[in-house]
Formats: C-alpha cells, structure tokens, sequence
C-alpha cells in the first residue's frame, strides 16, 4: 500500500514489517494532513490524498481510523457496536438464527398473555422481531485497562479480530509512551499483520527499531530515514 500526498514530494509506502512514521514539524502542514485524514475516516472524498495499491490501483473508500485522545477510549462505541453485530450474523447459521426468532417469539406470546388480563388494547410490535434487531438491543463492553500501552495494545487486538479498518493513524501518540513501549507496540501491530502510521508534530530524531520515517521541517524540507 503506498498513500500520495499531494503537498510531499516523498511518498509513502507502507510494509507488513515495518512501522511508518512521518514527523512534521510544520505546524500549518501537520494540521492539515491530520485534518484530511479525519475527513477520509469519516466517509468523504480528499483530493489531496491517494491510497495506491500495490498493482497501482487507487483505493476510492478507503478504510481508515484516525486517533487522537489517549485518555478516553471509546471501547463501547456505536461504530465499534456495529462491527461485533456485523461479525456476530456472519457467524451465525440460518439454523441459529431460526431457533434464537422461535425463543423471542416464545417470550413475546408469554408477554402477550400477559398482557391480554389487562382491560387495555395492548399488543407487542412484532415487527420488531429480528434476529438483527434482537443485537442491537445488546451492549458490548470491552473493560478498559490499567495503562495506555495496554490500553493500545488491547485496541489493536480489536482492530485484528473486527478487521474493521485498512490503516490505523495514531497522532502525537509518541508523546505518551517511553521507548520501550513504542517498540513493544511496533512488535505487537507487526506480528497482528495491522498497518499503522505514526504522524507527530515534532521530530524524534533517528529511527527506532521497526520504523521507516519521513521527517518534514519548519521549512517543508523532507528527510526519508
């Protein structure tokens, strides 16, 4: 996978056994790819961005996710919901599905009795029985852990079960974490086969184990490293 950036003169390749890094120290460029990064995450169209395939095929929907809070992680949300749902009815039999509809059914006719004592016209949308509709009622939790490594780390084995996302871009996430975590967190998104970029707003100097970089100073010059 290569990703083109109208505004680089370098561009990126990404490999399955590397970390990509790209540290900007150019505050109005920095915020500019992180901004056209969150549109495309979120479903939009941004020119000045490509995702190439290896036989040079551009990606037109890209599937990315884009974090940038490292205090507040979202386990349980909608998008996330909606990925376990997807996963949960592609593993499911028709089978399954047929016995899980007849105990709903069972339930509501008990209700419905129930409901029938009453001097009331009361009855039960039955079109709300779905094996579909039955998941959504449901509320995922994923128990959030102790450190941002294992917080990180835990994301990541999300990300490799759901196969909900194609490249995963953490922001100024080397702020937070000493050397060896960024290291055991190169290790744990390279054996899980994830592509993950790192983009920060300073420079690092020299790569660390498991990285390629492109560093970009204050006056838009580019060193790949």
């Amino acid at each position: 996978m290569k990703i083109k950036i109208n505004y680089f003169d370098n561009i990126i390749e990404l490999s399955p056994d590397n970390i990509f890094a790209i540290e900007i120290e150019n505050k109005t460029v920095f915020y500019r790819m992180v901004c056209n990064l969150i549109s495309i995450s979120e479903g939009n169209k941004e020119e000045d961005i490509q995702f190439i395939e290896n036989d040079n095929k551009e990606v037109e929907s890209p599937k990315i996710k884009v974090f940038t809070n490292y205090f507040t992680f979202d386990f349980d949300s909608k998008k996330q919901s909606n990925d376990l749902m997807k996963y949960v009815l592609k593993q499911f039999t028709d089978e399954d599905v047929s016995n899980i509809n007849m105990l709903q059914r069972n339930v509501y006719k008990k209700i419905t009795r129930l409901l029938n004592k009453l001097e009331l016209s009361i009855e039960i949308d039955e079109d709300d029985l779905s094996f579909e509709n039955f998941l959504k009622k449901l509320k995922f939790k994923n128990p959030k852990k102790d450190t941002l490594l294992d917080n990180l780390l835990l994301l990541l084995d999300i990300e490799k079960e759901l196969a909900s996302s194609y490249i995963l871009f953490f922001i100024n996430l080397k702020q937070f974490l000493t050397q060896a975590e960024i290291k055991e967190f190169y290790k744990y998104a390279i054996y899980n086969n994830l592509q993950v970029v790192l983009i920060d707003s300073q420079a690092y100097g020299i790569t660390k184990t498991f990285e390629q970089k492109l560093i970009i100073d204050e006056n838009l010059d580019e060193f790949m490293i």
